[in-house]
């Protein structure tokens, strides 16, 4: 790995080594210590105690192991390198199936939903996901759970029951699951990229599987494909957790050295087999969305120079320079022509043997009536960039990624894990993870290689919309999702012509101006503060500010909601201060993504009835950005021709909301009926319809001539810098003054106590039913809100077990407490495609007597106790990063009056309660004589079957129905 210059002028004035194990105790028999050649060293003093072990057991398992004291919480992330691409011919979709049977049970711990109730008795989380090559499992949970979790995941690897009514149980689960994808356009996509591939490929198979492919699946089957690809040799184990190094060896070797290795051949494919087939290079596929979706996208598959690791830099070059939306580029140069809204160029490694190389443009519809003109823009950039020597703007890439990588900042334990697991198995453990996400020296030849390659006779174009705009009938129906679409190869003449033009004009990126180049953290103070105090305080804003000594980190978050009378919260409003986010965005688009990949993010959100800048990442340039985002907000200006791109792009959103999962659209209803202001999608859709250029610019001109401004600023900063910024944005808004007692709230509808419970019955066209029901707890205080808490910690497993692991309602289950407007609610969602929606509810509702009637068999004592110690523990550490502990404060600052001892309190609360108190909550709260509930019912569609629903029929129709028939003796 190289050592570039320029790492002397970033690093910081303490004198910091990165800690690496090295002789902890002598290596065991059973595993030997892999030689740590990672060295480039992190810079943040926050994360100096990590310590990484990586080790080889006997069996073939490798484990990277992160000792870390000041983890929140202790995770671990199992990959195993056998995904869809092994599956068997005869039933697809057995990689995916395994995942999901793995939970239900082995002999160690035999109970089905063992697992995911242990999970959530520790404050924890976890999930699974299957993709080509590679399966990864996934927990986290609070440090007192952490040694019987891994347990527990270990024992997936080394005893699974895999026993026969599981395997029943997760058929209806993996069908629910394929039927809730049939819809989305992005699946659509990839199953007609893998239907018009090289069907020798293993990729043309069906990956999720369904109930027929899966359907009748022998046990047998089933534990062979196991035993055949669970083996040790393709497991890889990564774990973040508090303990020491030697602890977390010990516990990882004990369990996980059980793990069998196999002796059979294994089943792979070889990199010369291709995934695409000759008859999608050089072609367009026309393919038919069902939402409102309209896009442009080239794909090629990388020759096999491309298959190793450092090839990754030469391919993430590319992007680097494509995606950059400076005046003159690409993308600017198509959004300027109204062509194309947004662009996106990347690369998705699948494994040791396939790379995809892609670029997408989301269309206006000018730009689907001139697509053939956007993909000759594209290739004549590609030959300007081949002619060019753009060496500086790589060195600026790999500085770049060098500071994100030393200067990194502790992520959440779950995201650690699960993002190392997915390259672990790309790289040999002695270097990892370092070539996988720093970039190599600069290789010309292949830079040439790739640009050469990247010609239209490789590549496969698809372009993703309505037939009615493209001009193009489809005459296919792809097999699983049904999707319509037309395959059409380009002339020769043209691929010729894309081929052979000279260089465009186009330029590439400057010098990004938001590298940081002093990442120094201020001294810190003798006698700190712990919470944020009001800085500012007058009639035109109210500021909280925080100097941060805890995380340790060059870094700052600056939240500010600018409240307005004109925004009221009507749909009127909310569409227009979506369009004033939107134009903000569009105009300063450059200059974000510049910050952006120097490691500094800004956004303008429309609240309900005020607008939230935030700005965070790196403090060195923070001020310099600030000062552009101020300087821009004021006086929002755009071309009447960049209004319609926008408007555009927003009525699309809002048509599509229509198209939504089921559930989604139930949510948005409930919200609409519940609380106040809450416009739906529908009555936006209706707004931005009728709304011209001089309406929006007028409210451009009038949406800050009043305001009042609430801030908060945390991190690494000093308090004059903070009063600085602040006074920045106030004089910039130059606004008249808008009394704090006169800004909008949100309300929430009390509903009466007499007359319910209350339904609404509302259909869509989406595939699928859903339920939902609210039912109404009564006021917030931090005593009520701990007795929530604590009860829908176990309502969010048993409601899971019941309705999702036993009765197979739905693939969509989730219980869910809420503290909305200072009023509680416990939100109960099923959506499914094999239950109407009345059904369901009905469900709830008996779920909801078993809790109260069996609730000591349920909810033990000892489960009270050991759910209210993870709880405490969870509540009373503070969020991961300094990002997250910013959003807190906010959250407290602007909703909670600025009560910043919320959180100790709700501890102390928690601590203090008994599982009677618990109980008489959940008595009188989730109760039929509690009939404050609203009930969502969506009536979808399904997928090409009939339902299962009683029809109702007169007692004189039954005599004419079917046959009559005597028994037969034989």
């Amino acid at each position: 790995m190289m050592n570039p210059s320029w790492m002397i002028a970033i690093t910081p004035m303490l004198a910091v080594t990165s800690e690496i194990v090295s002789e902890i105790d002598k290596p065991q028999s059973d595993y030997i210590f892999v030689e740590d050649k990672a060295k480039i060293p992190l810079f943040n003093p926050s994360m100096q105690k990590r310590s990484v072990a990586k080790i080889h057991l006997k069996n073939g398992i490798e484990a990277y192991l992160i000792s870390d004291p000041d983890a929140k919480h202790s995770a671990t992330s199992v990959a195993v390198k056998a995904g869809a691409w092994n599956d068997p011919a005869d039933y697809p979709g057995m990689a995916h199936f395994v995942e999901h049977v793995l939970f239900m049970g082995n002999k160690s711990y035999p109970e089905e939903n063992g697992y995911s109730k242990y999970i959530s008795e520790c404050a924890g989380t976890y999930n699974a996901f299957t993709s080509t090559d590679r399966t990864i499992y996934t927990f986290s949970v609070n440090h007192d759970g952490f040694i019987g979790a891994l347990d527990r995941l270990a024992h997936f690897f080394i005893d699974p029951l895999l026993c026969t009514s599981s395997i029943d149980r997760e058929l209806l689960a993996v069908d629910q699951e394929h039927t809730k994808n049939i819809e989305n356009d992005f699946w659509r996509q990839w199953m007609t990229l893998k239907e018009i591939g090289n069907p020798l490929h293993p990729n043309a198979a069906f990956s999720t599987g369904n109930a027929s492919t899966l359907g009748g699946i022998p046990q047998d089957a089933l534990r062979n494909w196991y035993a055949r690809h669970y083996t040790s040799d393709r497991i890889r184990v990564v774990v973040v957790s508090p303990l020491p190094t030697k602890q977390l060896i010990e516990h990882v070797v004990s369990r996980f050295s059980l793990v069998e290795r196999s002796s059979s051949e294994q089943q792979s494919h070889t990199s010369e087999l291709r995934a695409f087939s000759n008859n999608q290079q050089g072609a367009m596929v026309y393919l038919k969305p069902v939402r409102d979706f309209k896009e442009l996208s080239l794909a090629w598959e990388l020759p096999p120079s491309f298959h190793h690791l450092d090839s990754d830099t030469t391919a993430g070059f590319l992007c680097y320079l494509l995606n950059s939306p400076h005046e003159g580029g690409l993308i600017d140069t198509l959004k300027e022509a109204k062509w194309i809204q947004e662009g996106r160029i990347g690369f998705d490694r699948y494994g040791n043997t396939e790379v995809f190389f892609s670029m997408s443009f989301s269309l206006t519809e000018e730009g689907i009536r001139n697509r053939e003109k956007i993909i000759e823009k594209t290739f004549q950039t590609l030959a300007k960039i081949n002619e060019k020597n753009p060496i500086e703007r790589f060195e600026e890439m790999q500085r770049l990624a060098f500071i994100r990588y030393q200067y990194q900042t502790r992520q959440n334990a779950y995201e650690t894990v699960e993002f190392l697991a997915q390259k672990i198995l790309d790289e040999d453990l002695s270097t990892f993870p370092e070539q996988t996400i720093l970039p190599s020296a600069f290789a010309p030849d292949l830079f040439q290689e790739l640009l050469e390659f990247l010609s239209p006779s490789t590549c496969s174009f698809m372009l993703t919309a309505d037939p009615k705009l493209s001009g193009v009938e489809t005459n296919r129906k792809e097999r699983w999702m049904g999707a319509e679409y037309a395959l059409i190869p380009f002339s020769k003449e043209l691929l010729s012509n894309w081929s052979n033009h000279s260089a465009s004009p186009i330029s590439l990126p400057s010098t990004n101006p938001f590298i940081p180049e002093h990442l120094t953290l201020l001294p810190q103070d003798a006698n700190p503060a712990s919470t944020p105090s009001a800085i500012i305080v007058n009639k035109q804003s109210k500021i909280y500010f925080l100097k941060d000594e805890f995380y340790q980190v060059p870094e700052i978050t600056t939240i500010f909601r600018i409240h307005t009378p004109s925004i009221d919260g009507t749909a009127h409003y909310a569409v227009l201060s979506e369009l004033f986010s939107n134009a903000f965005h569009d105009k300063l688009q450059p200059t974000l993504h510049m910050a952006k990949v120097a490691g500094l993010g800004a956004s303008l959100v429309p609240g309900h009835h005020y607008l939230q800048l935030t700005l965070s990442g790196y403090s060195e340039k923070a001020p310099k950005l600030a000062s552009i985002l101020f300087a821009s907000i004021k006086h929002l200006q755009i071309s009447e021709e960049r209004f319609g791109v926008l408007k555009e792009l927003l009525t699309s959103a809002y048509a599509n909301a229509s198209k939504e999962l089921p559930y989604l659209q139930g949510k948005e209803l409930l919200d609409h009926l519940l609380i106040s202001p809450a416009p739906t999608q529908y009555q936006k859709l209706k707004v931005i319809e009728s709304l011209d250029y001089k309406t929006f610019s007028a409210f451009c001109q009038e949406v800050l001539r009043q305001a009042f401004v609430e801030g908060i600023i945390y991190g690494n900063c000093s308090k004059d810098e903070a009063i600085n910024i602040s006074s920045q944005l106030t004089a910039a808004l130059d606004a008249d003054m808008f009394p704090e007692s006169c800004l909008g709230k949100r309300k929430i509808r009390l509903l009466p106590k007499e007359d319910g419970p209350y339904l609404v019955v509302e259909s869509t066209g989406s595939m699928g039913k859903a339920a939902l029901l609210a039912i109404q707890q009564g006021s917030s205080s931090h005593s009520t809100r701990a007795k929530q808490v604590m009860s829908g910690r176990f309502l969010q497993e048993l409601f899971f077990d019941r309705l999702r692991t036993k009765q197979q309602t739905g693939y969509i289950v989730k219980a869910k407490e809420l503290d909305v407007e200072g009023q509680l609610l416990q939100l109960f969602i099923v959506q499914s495609s094999s239950h109407q929606p009345q059904e369901l509810l009905a469900r709830f509702d008996l779920f909801l007597d078993e809790i109260n009637q069996e609730f000591d068999q349920l909810i033990t004592q000892e489960s009270f106790i050991k759910t209210r110690s993870m709880l405490v523990q969870e509540l009373s550490l503070p969020p991961e990063n300094l990002q997250g502990m910013a959003s807190r404060f906010a959250t407290l600052a602007f909703e909670y009056n600025g009560d910043f001892a919320y959180y100790p309190k709700l501890v102390e609360q928690i601590q203090q309660l008994s599982y009677e108190e618990m109980k008489n909550f959940v008595m009188e709260t989730l109760s039929r004589n509690n009939t404050r509930r609203l009930a969502i019912l969506m009536e979808g569609t399904l997928p090409g079957k009939r339902p299962f629903i009683y029809q109702r029929t007169a007692k004189e129709e039954i005599s004419t129905l079917g046959e009559l028939e005597s028994r037969t003796y034989r």
